[in-house]
């Protein structure tokens, strides 16, 4: 309530959020960050007291895309630095055969330059936003724990998509006994690892899956799996195009 809407929706924009990324797909959409003025022209209201809280915990007006969460919390991963997402249609080997290496030159992928900038705020600022993601997977009372691997450290955050309000959900329980799946809430985990020198990120969306327990527990199995068959070692001899 202190930092304002003001604040909140200006962060969250230097983060990425309410903002394309710019990948190279097309039809990608902004999401919102609402404000004062997007309320008004939008639904024709003023901003209430409670929509700050409200949007501060990405609730109310808030939508986000996956890509769009996992290019945030990338930026907490790399202490300050954004970088454009961009895709990858396959890895070669530099050691390949002649014969590949024709092949790869026929069907060349479009290489999108590099942009890089780094989010001005304070190195302490990003020290306590990486503390947090820390005690989520690994602290005791952690909502992010089944995410935690045995092979290395992560770091990350749980989230749930509200499909129905609180009220509606209780009428819809009194009246048929039990609540439709199209109706439950949409689970989350955006993580990354190893905490303390992040390699790799990822984020889970399952829609109606009501508990983001199971989206941690996929993430782990990702990070499990990345770094059982995919050594920072081995990236480094392979030419990524």
């Amino acid at each position: 309530m202190e930092v304002g809407i003001d604040k909140i929706k200006h962060y969250a924009n230097v983060f990425g959020l309410g903002q394309v990324t710019k990948i190279d797909l097309p039809h990608e959409i902004s999401g919102v960050i609402p404000d004062r003025e997007w309320k008004q022209k939008n639904l024709k209201k003023e901003w209430l007291l409670g929509d700050t809280p409200n949007a501060s915990i990405g609730q109310g007006f808030v939508t986000v895309t996956p890509l769009q969460l996992l290019h945030y919390i990338n930026v907490i991963a790399n202490k300050g630095i954004l970088v454009r997402p961009s895709l990858v249609q396959k890895i070669v080997d530099n050691a390949s055969s002649e014969d590949t290496s024709k092949a790869n030159t026929s069907h060349r992928a479009r290489i999108l330059p590099s942009i890089r900038k780094r989010i001005d705020l304070q190195p302490k600022t990003f020290e306590l936003l990486q503390a947090g993601m820390i005690q989520n997977v690994q602290g005791e009372n952690g909502t992010g724990k089944q995410a935690n691997s045995k092979i290395v450290s992560v770091a990350g955050k749980t989230g749930t998509t509200q499909v129905v309000s609180l009220r509606t959900r209780e009428r819809l329980q009194k009246e048929k006994g039990e609540i439709e799946e199209k109706y439950l809430n949409h689970a989350w985990f955006v993580g990354y690892a190893p905490a303390y020198a992040p390699e790799i990120s990822t984020v889970v969306l399952i829609e109606h899956g009501q508990s983001s327990t199971k989206a941690a527990k996929l993430v782990r199995k990702i990070v499990d799996f990345y770094f059982t068959n995919i050594s920072s070692y081995q990236l480094q001899r392979l030419n990524i195009s």
